[in-house]
């Protein structure tokens, strides 16, 4: 199975509508929705429309809580914003959390979307915090309770074209998953998607690993990340931005590559 994956979806209306776009020309097949942004029955109509794999996209370090504690919470600061991924990974290690919180938490994010009659195809998580210790445990549990199948492992060879930062975070997702534990009846599929956003060639990239799925159709998620608009976020971390992405995405050539690896057979 082939899976193009659009995170962020709620995050803002630009990401939404681009990812609404990519749905309709079947060049994406599954979104992660950050729960605790997603705000109009439209947006859920939106999402059931487009015959999209929906899953959820875990969120600690952006917005606000789906549930405010009325004694505080270690999750979050005075204003009941969740604390951005610096101070967050900070007081992760040391240990300033309550994982009874975080699974408080995520547990909320998922029974929001599963009120919105949501059936979820897969957990993974904003700023890939699900692959911490501790969390990764959390995030599996639920998916085994809430029989969601798939959780995605953000492992991904390294590459001597990649920065030396993002180089660094490949080496630590690696250390990471040696430690992380698979649980049988969760899916983990092969993973692309960083080194690409952060590659100036990011057409002929997403070509080469296409014609590589088509020669060894091993069970494969691309993470894509979609906006009709670059100047939405501040900072934005995705170097080259996102609405570049959604060009290649709609480039006759990618829709003609899609086709031939029987993509939208793959639902």
């Amino acid at each position: 199975m082939l899976v193009i994956n659009s995170d962020d979806f709620g995050l803002n209306e630009s990401i939404n509508q681009a990812i609404i776009i990519a749905a309709k020309e079947r060049t994406i097949n599954s979104t992660s929705v950050l729960a605790n942004y997603l705000e109009t029955e439209s947006n859920i109509d939106d999402l059931k429309l487009h015959n999209l794999n929906v899953g959820l996209h875990a969120n600690l370090t952006a917005g606000k809580p789906i549930k405010k504690k009325s004694n505080g919470s270690t999750l979050t600061n005075n204003l009941n914003h969740f604390f951005k991924l610096p101070i967050f990974l900070l007081r992760y290690i040391l240990f300033f959390f309550s994982h009874d919180e975080i699974q408080d938490e995520f547990e909320q994010q998922i029974l929001k979307l599963k009120s919105k009659g949501i059936k979820i195809s897969h957990i993974d998580s904003h700023q890939h915090i699900h692959l911490l210790p501790g969390i990764w445990k959390i995030i599996n549990l639920l998916a085994l309770k809430h029989q969601i199948p798939r959780v995605r492992i953000s492992l991904e060879r390294i590459s001597l074209k990649d920065p030396l930062i993002l180089i660094l975070k490949k080496i630590i997702f690696t250390l990471l998953n040696i430690f992380n534990k698979k649980y049988d009846k969760i899916q983990y599929f092969k993973f692309y998607g960083l080194s690409m956003q952060n590659q100036k060639n990011y057409s002929s990239n997403l070509k080469k690993l296409l014609n590589e799925y088509n020669t060894n159709t091993e069970d494969t998620e691309i993470m894509v990340h979609l906006s009709i608009d670059d100047n939405i976020i501040r900072n934005e971390k995705i170097k080259h931005g996102r609405q570049r992405e959604l060009e290649v995405l709609l480039d006759p050539s990618i829709k003609k590559l899609l086709h031939k690896v029987r993509f939208n057979e793959r639902f």
